[in-house]
C-alpha cells in the first residue's frame, strides 16, 4: 500500500455577510478527510481578531492512499464554523475531491494556491476559502497481518520468588503456592 503525504495550508477566508455590526465572527475550519482507511479530522485555531476576514496561516497533513486517489475514492470535507458562547454555528461547507488537488500539481512544482467558494447545506454562497496544498514523495508501508497471539502460563508454575518485595535471595518472602488451583 503506498501513501501520499498532502500537506494543506489553510491562509484565510473572506465570508460575505456578518449578521450584526458589533458582534465580530470568531470563525475556525474543521478539516476532514473522508474514504481513506483511518478517517481524519484536523483543526485550525479560532481568530478573534480579524472578524469576518479571518486569517490562519494554520498547516496540516494527511496521508492519502494512491489507489483511493486514482480511483477517486477520497474527498476533503472543509467546514467553516463560528465558535460562539451557547455553542458553535455552522457557516458552509466545502467538499473537495483529492483526485482534483492532485491532477492539479503536475510537473515539477507540487504545490499549488487556491480559492474555493463556501456554500451553506442549501447551496448559497457564504464566502471564499483561500488555502495552498503540496504533495510529497509517495511512501511505500507494508501491511501488517493481524494475528493475536495468546500466552497462557502454565499452571504448574510456581511464583517467581521476591516478586512481591523485589528481592531476589531464596529469603524472599513470597506468597505460599497452592497446588489444588
Amino acid at each position: 500500500m503506498n501513501t501520499i503525504p498532502l500537506e494543506i495550508t489553510i491562509k484565510s477566508a473572506r465570508i460575505l455577510k456578518r449578521v450584526n455590526f458589533f458582534d465580530r465572527r470568531r470563525i475556525y475550519i474543521v478539516v476532514s478527510l473522508i474514504g481513506s482507511n483511518s478517517f481524519s479530522k484536523q483543526r485550525t485555531n479560532v481568530d478573534l481578531r480579524n472578524g469576518s476576514e479571518p486569517c490562519w496561516w494554520f498547516k496540516m497533513k494527511f496521508h492519502v492512499e494512491e489507489s483511493k486517489i486514482h480511483a477517486n475514492a477520497c474527498m476533503l470535507v472543509l467546514q467553516v464554523r463560528c465558535s460562539k458562547p451557547l455553542g458553535d454555528k455552522d457557516i458552509g461547507y466545502l467538499y473537495v475531491p483529492v483526485r482534483e488537488l492532485f491532477e492539479g500539481v503536475r510537473g515539477p512544482t507540487r504545490c499549488k494556491d487556491v480559492a474555493y467558494t463556501v456554500t451553506t447545506s442549501s447551496g448559497k454562497p457564504k464566502g471564499i476559502l483561500y488555502l495552498s496544498y503540496e504533495f510529497g514523495e509517495e511512501i511505500m508501508v507494508k501491511g501488517v497481518d493481524k494475528e493475536i497471539i495468546r500466552v497462557v502460563p502454565a499452571a504448574s508454575a510456581p511464583p517467581l520468588e521476591g516478586f512481591w518485595d523485589g528481592t531476589t535471595s531464596s529469603e524472599a518472602s513470597a506468597p505460599p503456592y497452592d497446588e489444588e488451583n
